[in-house]
């Protein structure tokens, strides 16, 4: 039999209209994959995503600190209509100056 791997711990920043798609995504793949923590740039739409799908919301400088995420998920426009993923994520890479924590684009990665 083949051997059981952990499921990759992830955060997403980002809980708008899109971010369904992704939990519907997560749900399937729940062997490979545990959704641990949501960020977004309106706390309160975090918390109450969070409560309506049994995770828990975080701030971003929380979900990038956070020891139990291997992977964040970067949805596009998380910050801003005014900068596209690419910059978004730029600036998440800079800002934490990440280094075991990587972060996923699904537009550009």
């Amino acid at each position: 039999m083949g051997e059981s791997l952990t499921p990759l711990r992830v955060g997403m920043v980002g809980v708008g209209a899109i971010s369904g798609q992704y939990f519907d995504t997560v749900a399937r793949i729940a062997s490979e994959v545990q959704l641990i923590a949501v960020a977004d740039r309106d706390d309160e739409r975090a918390t109450a995503v969070a409560a309506e799908r049994g995770i828990v919301a975080r701030t971003v400088d929380d979900l990038f600190a956070a020891p139990d995420i291997d992977l964040i998920l970067n949805l596009p426009y998380a910050f801003g209509s005014a900068c596209d993923c690419s910059c978004s994520c730029s600036f998440l890479r800079r800002r934490f100056q990440l280094e075991d924590q990587q972060i996923f684009c699904p537009l550009i990665e």
